[in-house]
């Protein structure tokens, strides 16, 4: 029997294409850091916590272990999802410092 759902998903028309990939560096603590500024020319971001404890990403500035927008576990991947938010992103770990492999695509 197949699948039929009813909503509507609308799809571009074309893909924005990328020609430039930043690494941005970063020093993570259990404080929140601010690692990705706003970048209005962003087309997409990947996040890779190398870190053995998990990390807390959010578009403000009060993220922490009880107030994120996501969660990345440990030895973990994200990929920004279209529509690619613009905005800066906050970032703080479970316990301990260190840094993580963010790259920005432009």
């Amino acid at each position: 029997m197949p699948i039929n759902n009813a909503i509507n998903i609308q799809m571009p028309s074309s893909f924005t294409t990328a020609s430039n990939s930043t690494e941005l560096t970063n020093s993570l603590s259990t404080t929140a850091s601010n690692p990705i500024a706003a970048n209005s020319n962003r087309k997409g971001l990947t996040i890779w916590n190398t870190l053995s404890v998990d990390v807390f990403v959010d578009a403000t500035d009060t993220v922490s272990s009880s107030n994120y927008q996501f969660k990345l576990g440990a030895n973990s991947y994200y990929e920004m999802p279209v529509p690619i938010y613009t905005g800066a992103l906050w970032i703080a770990t479970a316990s301990g410092s260190g840094s993580i492999e963010i790259r920005e695509l432009s």
